[in-house]
């Protein structure tokens, strides 16, 4: 079957795409920088890409549909743990593109990545307790849930537990 979508680059006419995931809140709550972004500093990021993301440790990718083009999501791969061949593993769906699908194929396509590209073997998400929709895409991806971080993640009103999912890649 062929997927909706694709995945590409980051290239410098993302900047104003990545400036509002970066400072849209649902996402920004869910990522490790909570303060906002400033356009200076995406450009400064797009401007200065990794060239290795098993040297970098990050890879960040676009989601775009193969029809027209038009990006629907950012998919992450971070901490990249080369000689463990492991990552940390993110999707961020635009929110005018949610309820689709987009999600988990994006998911499917950064997994195929992962494993046929950068061999990596393992991947983990580590997910708010609070995140429903994040908790179902791990779940629907075959992620198996492997613990709970209790008191592990600050949301602005308090301290958040966070659920660990974790899935073997195969060739």
């Amino acid at each position: 079957m062929t997927s909706p979508l694709r995945l590409r680059a980051l290239e410098p006419e993302d900047l104003e795409l990545v400036y509002a995931m970066e400072n849209t809140p649902d996402v920004s709550a869910q990522s490790a920088v909570r303060t906002p972004v400033s356009r200076y500093d995406v450009r400064r990021y797009l401007e200065t890409p990794a060239a290795d993301p098993l040297t970098s440790g990050e890879l960040r990718l676009v989601a775009v549909r193969t029809g027209d083009g038009a990006p629907v999501a950012l998919a992450d791969l971070t901490v990249i743990d080369a000689l463990n061949a492991h990552a940390e593993v993110g999707v961020a769906v635009l929110p005018e593109e949610r309820g689709r699908g987009y999600a988990l194929e994006t998911l499917r396509l950064l997994e195929d990545t992962a494993c046929r590209r950068l061999g990596l073997h393992t991947l983990t998400a580590l997910v708010a307790a609070t995140n429903a929709a994040a908790l179902g895409l791990f779940r629907r991806a075959g992620y198996a849930h492997a613990g709970t971080l209790p008191h592990y993640r600050f949301s602005g009103d308090g301290w958040d537990d966070v659920e660990i999912f974790y899935k073997r890649l195969a060739l």
